[in-house]
C-alpha cells in the first residue's frame, strides 16, 4: 500500500512521465530493497530513488527538447 502511494505521489509530481514509466521506476526501485531487513525505510528510500530517476530523466528531456530545436526558417529572423 505504501509503495502505491509513492507512486501516486510521483505519478503527480512528474506529470510529464507516463504512468508506466513512473510505475517501472518505482518497481526497480523497490527491487533494490527487497532483502533489507528493516522494512519501515524501504518506502521512503524508494521514494528518494525514484525521485533521483525521474528527475534526472525529465531533466534530460529539457536539454533535449531546447537543444534539438530545428532552425529558424529562412527570413523568419531579425
Amino acid at each position: 500500500m505504501a509503495i502505491q502511494n509513492v507512486a501516486a505521489r510521483l505519478m503527480a509530481a512528474y506529470p510529464q512521465a507516463d504512468a508506466a514509466t513512473v510505475e517501472a521506476t518505482v518497481g526497480t526501485a523497490y527491487g533494490s530493497f527487497r532483502q533489507a531487513r528493516v522494512r519501515a525505510f524501504v518506502p521512503i528510500l524508494v521514494e528518494r530513488r525514484a525521485r533521483t530517476v525521474l528527475g534526472a530523466a525529465a531533466r534530460a528531456a529539457v536539454v533535449e527538447a531546447t537543444t534539438l530545436r530545428p532552425p529558424p526558417a529562412a527570413g523568419s529572423g531579425p
